[in-house]
C-alpha cells in the first residue's frame, strides 16, 4: 500500500512539473511576442511646432506606445505583430527601426567626458548590447533580431549567400555633447564594422552604379546617446520632395488639383504648365493609371524645368508620370483635335513680372471651353487678385461655362494675394449677363473648424498615398 501511494505522489509530482513547464515556456513565448520593439518617426512636417504634426503625434498615441518626442524625431513602441503592419498607414515621412542603441549614456558615469577619444569610441558603445538584465548581449544577434522585425514588416532580409550593399548617413543634433566628431568619420566607422564583421558592401553616391540597396541606415547622435536607425517603412514616391525647379509650392497645388475633383480615367490638362508642378501633385495624390496628365507649354526654357521636376518625381521604375508638348494655349487642335475630349483643365494664367506677354482671358477661355467635356468637365485657375475681375467677366462672356465658386483671395507671397477660379462647363448658354464677384470658400472647406492653409495641410497629408516598406522603394542614393 505504501508503494503504491508512494507511486501516485511521484506521478503527481511529475504531472505537476510538466504542467509548470508547459505554463512557464507559454509565459516565455507570450514574453518573446510581446516584448517591445522600439521604433522612430520622421513626422510629415518640418516645422516641428505644425498642426499637422501634432494630429500626427494624436494618431501615433493611439496606435503605439509613444516615448519620447523630440524636433524631427518620435521615439514610440509596438509590440503585437499586428502593430507592425498597421504602421504603414501613419502619416509619416518614415518609419525607422531601432537597430541598435547605446543602453547607457555614452558618457561615463562620473561626468568625465575626457575617455570621449576619437569616433571609434562611438561605435563601440552600439557594439556593447545589453539586455533587460544588464547581461551583454551579441551586437550581431541584437542587429539579426531586428532584421527579423523588419522582414516581417514587408521587407525582404537578404539569405545568407546573398550580397548585401548598404547606406549609412549621419546626423548630429544640437543637443550632441561632442560635437567635434566628424559625422563623416563616424560613418566610415560603422561602415567599416559591417564591412569586416558581416561581409556586407557600403554604397555611396560615387560607387552606386544603379546597385539595389538592401539595407538603409541612419547613425542619430542626441544628447549623449547614439541609436542605428534602420529605414523600414517610407512615403511612396518622394512624396514630401522638394523639386528641383520650383515653381508653385506644393501645399497650395494640392488646393488647386484638389478642387477638380480628379477622378480615375481623367483626361487631365495644364495648357500653361510652366515647370508642372500642378501636375506633379495632381499625380502624387491621385496616381491612376488610368488617368492622363498631359502639360502644354509655348516656353522650352520651362518644359525643360518641367522635365526635370518630373524625372525626379517619378517612381523607381522610371515610368513616365506626366506628358510635356511644346503647345499654344491658344489653340489645342493638334492635341485635341475634337471637342470634349479633357476631363479636367488646372492651370495658372501668367501673372506677375516672368511673363511681359499675356493673351487675352476670352480667347483662351473660348479654346479651353471646346475641348472640355460638357456637364463633367471643370476647370480650376488660379489668377491673382489684379486679374481677378478680368477672368470672372470673360468666364460670363464664354458660352457654356458656368463661375461655380470664386474662392476668397489668399495670400502667396509678399503683396500678393491670389484666388481659384471653379468653372463648369454647362449643355445650355449662360444667360446671366452682369458678373457679381462674391468670394467665398470651396465646397470641402464649409463646415470645417480648420480654416486655410491647416486645414489645406491635414487634408494633403491625409490624401498622401500609404507607407510603403522600403524594399519595394529602394532608391540609388
Amino acid at each position: 500500500m505504501r508503494n503504491l501511494t508512494r507511486l501516485l505522489m511521484m506521478m503527481l509530482s511529475s504531472l505537476l512539473s510538466s504542467f509548470s513547464l508547459l505554463i512557464l515556456l507559454q509565459h516565455c513565448s507570450y514574453y518573446c511576442l510581446c516584448r517591445a520593439i522600439l521604433w522612430t518617426a520622421v513626422p510629415p512636417s518640418t516645422n516641428p511646432r505644425s498642426k499637422v504634426n501634432r494630429d500626427f503625434l494624436v494618431d501615433l498615441s493611439s496606435a503605439t506606445v509613444v516615448r519620447e518626442v523630440q524636433d524631427g524625431r518620435i521615439w514610440f513602441e509596438t509590440t503585437a505583430e499586428e502593430e507592425v503592419g498597421s504602421l504603414r498607414n501613419l502619416k509619416a515621412r518614415s518609419i525607422r527601426l531601432v537597430a541598435l542603441q547605446s543602453r547607457h549614456d555614452i558618457a561615463v558615469d562620473d561626468g568625465n567626458t575626457d575617455k570621449i577619444l576619437d569616433e571609434n569610441f562611438i561605435i563601440s558603445s552600439l557594439r556593447t548590447q545589453r539586455d533587460d538584465d544588464n547581461n551583454n548581449v551579441d551586437w550581431k544577434k541584437q542587429l539579426d533580431s531586428a532584421l527579423d522585425v523588419w522582414n516581417r514588416s514587408g521587407n525582404r532580409k537578404a539569405k545568407p549567400e546573398e550580397d548585401v550593399c548598404f547606406t549609412i548617413t549621419c546626423q548630429k543634433w544640437n543637443s550632441f555633447m561632442f560635437p567635434q566628431l566628424s559625422s563623416t568619420q563616424l560613418c566610415q566607422e560603422m561602415s567599416n564594422v559591417f564591412i569586416r564583421e558581416c561581409g556586407w558592401t557600403r554604397i555611396t553616391k560615387k560607387t552606386a552604379n544603379n546597385k539595389p540597396i538592401t539595407y538603409q541606415f541612419h547613425l542619430l547622435l542626441f544628447d549623449s546617446s547614439a541609436i542605428l536607425e534602420l529605414v523600414t517603412f517610407v512615403a511612396p514616391p518622394k512624396t514630401y520632395l522638394n523639386l528641383p525647379k520650383p515653381g508653385f509650392r506644393r501645399l497650395e497645388s494640392f488646393v488647386v488639383t484638389k478642387a477638380a475633383n480628379i477622378i480615375p480615367g481623367d483626361v487631365v490638362l495644364d495648357p500653361m504648365c510652366g515647370k508642372a508642378t500642378f501636375l506633379i501633385e495632381a499625380w502624387t495624390h491621385w496616381p491612376h493609371a488610368s488617368t492622363t496628365y498631359h502639360g502644354i507649354d509655348t516656353s522650352e526654357r520651362q518644359l525643360q524645368d518641367a522635365i526635370e521636376n518630373c524625372q525626379a518625381a517619378a517612381p523607381t521604375d522610371n515610368s513616365p508620370i506626366v506628358h510635356l508638348t511644346l503647345g499654344d494655349a491658344c489653340d489645342l487642335s493638334l492635341h485635341y483635335p475634337n471637342p470634349d475630349m479633357v476631363d479636367k483643365i488646372i492651370t495658372c494664367p501668367p501673372f506677375g513680372r516672368q511673363f511681359s506677354e499675356t493673351v487675352p482671358p476670352r480667347d483662351l477661355l473660348k479654346e479651353w471651353s471646346r475641348v472640355l467635356k460638357t456637364e463633367t468637365g471643370r476647370i480650376v485657375l488660379l489668377v491673382s487678385e489684379d486679374i481677378l475681375e478680368e477672368w470672372v467677366k470673360a468666364v460670363f462672356a464664354t458660352a457654356m461655362l458656368h463661375l461655380e465658386c470664386v474662392r476668397a483671395p489668399f495670400p502667396l507671397g509678399p503683396n500678393l494675394y491670389v484666388s481659384l477660379l471653379v468653372i463648369s462647363k454647362e449643355l445650355k448658354s449662360n444667360k446671366q449677363k452682369e458678373p457679381q464677384l462674391s468670394p467665398s470658400l470651396l465646397d470641402w472647406e464649409i463646415g470645417t473648424k480648420q480654416k486655410g492653409r491647416t486645414l489645406w495641410a491635414k487634408l494633403r497629408s491625409q490624401s498622401l498615398p500609404s507607407l510603403v516598406p522600403f524594399s519595394e522603394n529602394q532608391q540609388v542614393p
